[in-house]
């Protein structure tokens, strides 16, 4: 996709970031799922890999707890994934429930400014800040995640001290820096999944799932953040796998 695609594809991102509360962010998420949930057919059809089962005889087994998606942890695309929109993308998790599931692709970014896509909010228009790619769905929508020592207003906890919001407000305030040590950044679409499509994606093995971090959602290379997950998950993988190596720490890699 073209730096001109990216952008016309997401300038109705000016008109989609009203002043939100908390609860109405709560009834923007509830609503994705439903959809992800009423359309999954046309969906499919359209995204055949987001929305893709497995054989049902193909049974999710015995994953550790490390190894359960949940809010606040990674996705890492495998070596199998060859669709070009997932195909070495790292997702971070935002919503887990019975409900399915929602995440951002963390590591898709463009060379769209802010300031260009927002010409009329005076607190983007110094900052060289670039839109994200957040997944295939929805690319209308966005999302904002923040790092902040406090929780901001307007917005729901994500992990440790990683929050998403969808305010307009909330991005004008944290893209003035109005307080220390806050990062921003903006996402435009994201992935999906009906309930039980996660887990059979997990079950025919096209995802490593690890704990998030705040470093490699904000500070890491995106074009480097795959890469090195991909081979942090694929070597706890095969030491897990090995009867001989026992009880596995990150320091162990």
């Amino acid at each position: 996709m073209t730096n001109r695609q990216v952008s016309d594809k997401i300038s109705l991102m000016r008109r989609s970031l009203p002043i939100m509360t908390v609860g109405v962010l709560l009834g923007s998420l509830s609503f994705a799922l439903f959809y992800l949930s009423v359309n999954e057919d046309s969906i499919a059809a359209k995204h055949p890999f987001l929305l893709r089962g497995t054989p049902e005889h193909i049974l999710w087994g015995g994953p550790s707890a490390d190894e359960m998606p949940s809010k606040g942890k990674f996705l890492v695309a495998t070596n199998s994934i060859t669709d070009p929109r997932f195909r070495e993308t790292v997702i971070l998790l935002i919503n887990y429930d019975r409900n399915g599931t929602l995440g951002l692709i963390i590591n898709r970014p463009t060379e769209v400014k802010l300031s260009t896509l927002f010409p009329g909010v005076k607190e983007l228009q110094k900052r060289l800040d670039t839109a994200f790619i957040g997944g295939p769905v929805g690319m209308e929508q966005c999302f904002i995640l923040i790092r902040s020592a406090v929780p901001p207003e307007e917005s729901l906890h994500v992990f440790r001290d990683i929050y998403v919001s969808t305010s307009m407000s909330l991005l004008k305030r944290v893209a003035q820096g109005g307080k220390g040590g806050e990062k921003f950044r903006l996402y435009a679409g994201y992935a999906g999944w009906a309930a039980g499509q996660l887990e059979r994606e997990l079950s025919g093995g096209d995802w490593h799932v690890l704990q998030a971090d705040p470093e490699t959602v904000f500070s890491k290379d995106p074009e480097k953040i795959w890469q090195d997950l991909n081979r942090l998950s694929s070597g706890i993988r095969v030491k897990r796998e090995s009867p001989a190596t026992g009880l596995l720490t990150a320091k162990a890699l």
